[in-house]
């Protein structure tokens, strides 16, 4: 009698240990589901927030080598990445639309690193006089 007693209880232990371990896989399965969707819309946030539209003066600056740097109204540096040859002239006023760049390092040390997306000329009346003065 112990006996039937015993296997009784192993085989309902057993049955019961297999239900819990699919339920917590379905419920871990699920969560890791909805950490994926949440991941992915906070990454597309993410990337539209890092979008800007700048005001700002294009400047060259004689350190590391030379390079171009872009002041914008506010103050702020950054430094342009992907500028197009046509707008690297000292003194340049633009309007930029730019992707701030999170994950890249140069000697520069000049500001944010920034991917330019668009340029538009607002003022380049004092381009030849700066160009003159730092003999570019």
């Amino acid at each position: 009698m112990q006996i039937k007693l015993l296997i009784g209880l192993y085989f309902s232990l057993l049955l019961f240990a297999c239900g819990t371990s699919h339920n917590e896989v379905d419920t871990s399965e699920a969560l890791k589901d909805d950490s994926l969707q949440s991941n992915n819309s906070e990454q597309q946030k993410s990337k539209i927030s890092k979008i800007m539209q700048l005001n700002g003066t294009i400047v060259f600056q004689n350190m590391e080598g030379g390079f171009y740097g872009f002041i914008a109204d506010n103050g702020d540096k950054f430094l342009p990445i992907g500028l197009p040859l046509e707008y690297k002239k000292n003194g340049l006023i633009v309007e930029i639309e730019a992707e701030k760049i999170e994950d890249m390092m140069t000697t520069k040390q000049f500001g944010q690193n920034i991917q330019i997306k668009s340029v538009v000329v607002t003022d380049d009346s004092a381009v030849n006089l700066l160009q003159k003065n730092t003999n570019q």
